[in-house]
């Protein structure tokens, strides 16, 4: 299973990479983005020399009207909630497998994803799980 989660993770960066590719950014090179709780556009820092990221820049718009969840969703969850996040997941480019409202193992790989390219959330404290305060984020008119 981490074989196939972290294989996810770079499918989903190489796709960010190269649907980017073309477009203009102010980030610099081989840049990694980060969200700023405030909102605005944000470019964050170089990562070490040795990684060899694709540029991403997530620009925010904190005026962006959003819903709230009414409680954390996680494997095994399903409803009007998980086919939400799973239609936003698919479309920030996070390829959450079926847009079914049932929360299964490709859609927590997504969450996974998410939370290490957009919140930078260290490998080893990803949940797998959507709270309130992710999806307040994920509702932001991310651009990656």
């Amino acid at each position: 299973m981490p074989l196939v989660a972290g294989v996810a993770v770079v499918a989903v960066v190489l796709a960010a990479g190269f649907a980017g590719h073309g477009s203009h950014s102010d980030a610099a090179p081989d840049s990694v983005a980060s969200v700023s709780p405030t909102g605005g556009t944000v470019v964050a820092t170089s990562p070490a020399p040795s990684t060899s990221m694709p540029e991403v820049v997530v620009q925010t718009d904190p005026a962006a009207p959003k819903t709230n969840l009414t409680a954390s969703l996680r494997v095994g969850s399903s409803g009007d909630d998980v086919k939400v996040v799973q239609q936003r997941l698919a479309d920030l480019g996070f390829d959450p497998g079926p847009v079914d409202g049932k929360f299964g193992s490709t859609t927590q790989q997504s969450v996974w994803a998410f939370e290490k390219l957009i919140l930078q959330t260290p490998r080893t404290a990803v949940t797998g799980r959507v709270t309130d305060a992710m999806w307040q984020t994920m509702q932001d008119n991310l651009t990656i």
